[in-house]
């Protein structure tokens, strides 16, 4: 009598079953590596070409930690392909070290500033809630906001997408409710005068320090964005030149054609679009920031994130101050992932970065940044 017991029908399928998994699995690892790679190319890839790279950044921190997973799970098993993710995450330091900062457990931010600092605030108002509204006599968070700029004590004020009214009789000036601050000296470059001139829109500087020159910059056939300004500010026996700029906006709502499809379609179309456009704009804040003779300060909009083509070209030498004092992510941006930091204060040589803070304000659709510096 034979002891063989026969093989049930189940087991056969369970094992097919299995050799699909790990097939799937092992295609799943490859893209994963595929598209942590890509990403960790994108800052030499030209967004205006490899526009599908640049889109695959705004996963890198997702990427990173399937990544870690990985690393962590095959430690576990003991497998000898372990070295695959740490290899991964070695290609990709570049890129961590511009996403994540790392000073947890640091001070809280000083509201009284040290001797001889210059406070910088940045904020893209979003016209401070008044331009959907009809008049002055509708609410919106227009005060509330203004509040929120005394409370930092800032010395300077870069804002994008900042409103002026051309006539009080419809809304307040907000030019002249900021001197009432103390911001005396101002430049504006309205890019968009919308309503008949009833409105203008665009990127302003003030000071409570003198303002003793300055220049405007405009983006050629760019429909959102605002150009680059910068001031000349003597904060008392030095100047510094403070720039401030607002690349093309990648409108990423998700409005347009109702289904799923056509709604990814549309955003897929704007940040293919948004690219093209922000890779001379960057180009030119570039060549812009190192013509200047004066310690520099760049404060901008980016619209773009830190694993980006634009950033490291903006960048350059300069420092982040949010990367120098910041911690986590440091998310700037209110909607989509708490991931996704697309306005920065760069500082360039002649300035260090003291301390820095993101006020949790939630009136726009972007956080405010502050940041102290210190002249060398």
């Amino acid at each position: 009598m034979s002891d063989k017991q026969p093989v049930g029908k189940g087991t056969g399928k369970y094992s097919q079953t299995k050799r699909i998994f790990r097939r799937v699995m092992k295609l799943l690892a490859l893209l994963l590596v595929l598209m942590y790679l890509l990403v960790c190319l994108s800052p030499w890839l030209p967004p205006a070409s490899f526009w599908f790279a640049a889109v695959l950044g705004y996963g890198f921190p997702f990427l990173l930690a399937a990544v870690l997973l990985a690393l962590l799970v095959l430690i576990i098993r003991r497998s000898r392909l372990a070295f695959v993710p740490l290899v991964l995450l070695l290609l990709g330091f570049q890129q961590i070290r511009a996403a994540i900062a790392f000073h947890f457990g640091a001070a809280d931010f000083r509201t009284e500033k040290k001797q001889g600092s210059l406070r910088v605030m940045l904020w893209n108002v979003s016209a401070w809630d008044q331009t959907p509204k009809a008049g002055k006599e509708f609410a919106s968070f227009r005060n509330l906001m203004m509040d929120a700029v005394q409370q930092q004590q800032a010395d300077v004020l870069c804002f994008q997408e900042f409103f002026e009214p051309s006539n009080s009789k419809y809304f307040d000036s907000n030019i002249e409710e900021l001197r009432k601050m103390g911001y005396s000296y101002h430049h504006f470059y309205p890019k968009s005068v919308t309503y008949s001139g009833r409105r203008l829109v665009g990127l302003i500087i003030l000071s409570k320090y003198p303002i003793v020159d300055s220049a405007t910059v405009r983006f050629a056939n760019t429909p959102h964005s605002e150009g680059l300004v910068s001031a000349d500010i003597k904060v008392n026996d030095k100047t510094v030149r403070v720039f401030s700029t607002h690349l093309e906006s990648s409108r990423t709502s998700g409005r347009g054609a109702g289904n799923v499809a056509g709604k990814a379609k549309n955003v897929l179309s704007r940040l293919k679009q948004a690219y093209y456009y922000r890779q001379p704009q960057a180009e030119l804040v570039k060549q812009a920031v190192e013509a200047s003779p004066y310690p520099a300060v760049l404060c901008a909009n980016l619209g773009d994130i830190p694993n980006s083509w634009s950033y490291f070209k903006v960048k350059g030498n300069m420092d982040d101050a949010f990367l120098k004092k910041g911690a986590g992510f440091g998310r700037t941006y209110r909607f989509l992932s708490p991931t996704v930091r697309v306005d920065y204060i760069f500082a360039g040589n002649g300035l260090r970065v003291d301390q820095f803070n993101i006020p949790g304000v939630t009136y726009s659709d972007h956080y405010p940044l502050v940041c102290d510096l210190l002249l060398d």
